[in-house]
């Protein structure tokens, strides 16, 4: 999940397209990056959280840097693109955790579909009218930024009366240390 200055911009920028299209689904999700998803039990869940955790203590914090806004028509999203060498990155964690997750009794519970083109969420899912002024919107504003990546968050979602969120639930920091003599 993104922190300081990307997280704080992109909640400023959720703010004021909510002021301009008003409300929309996403529009009070907190910002975040989306590798996979998946439902499970308490045992599925224990199982994940295994295998979640060993991958994380083998991988090395990185920098995830934004570099400018994108779409997508097809759900009528706006995000915030990352470069590609974070895209890359990330890449290679999700195909960390499939190698792992797909491995074994519950490997048709995870959807990979779902973080398959790494980004940061702005709006998603919005009508047509709301998809095309923010459009406009964001035609010629710039976003960047840059942020330590220092683990993964797990999150469930959690339904109130008349909403429906996600809340964190665990964070998997990264452990793997570059160790250097010189």
């Amino acid at each position: 999940m993104p922190t300081g200055p990307v997280d704080a911009g992109v909640r400023k920028i959720k703010a004021e397209l909510k002021t301009i299209i008003g409300k929309y689904p996403s529009s009070t999700a907190d910002p975040h990056n989306t590798l996979f998803d998946f439902e499970a039990d308490e045992e599925k869940l224990k199982v994940f959280d295994r295998k979640i955790q060993m991958i994380c203590n083998s991988v090395e914090p990185f920098t995830i840097t934004c570099i400018d806004f994108g779409e997508f028509y097809w759900n009528k999203t706006i995000y915030v693109a990352l470069d590609e060498k974070t895209l890359k990155l990330i890449t290679q964690l999700r195909k960390k955790l499939s190698a792992q997750l797909k491995h074994g009794k519950y490997d048709e519970e995870v959807n990979f579909d779902a973080g398959k083109s790494p980004h940061i969420t702005v709006a998603r899912t919005l009508q047509e009218e709301q998809y095309q002024t923010a459009k406009k919107y964001f035609h010629n504003k710039k976003f960047s930024g840059s942020f330590l990546c220092e683990g993964i968050a797990l999150r469930k979602l959690i339904e109130g009366k008349g909403f429906t969120k996600y809340g964190v639930i665990k964070i998997y920091p990264f452990s793997k240390q570059n160790l250097t003599l010189f």
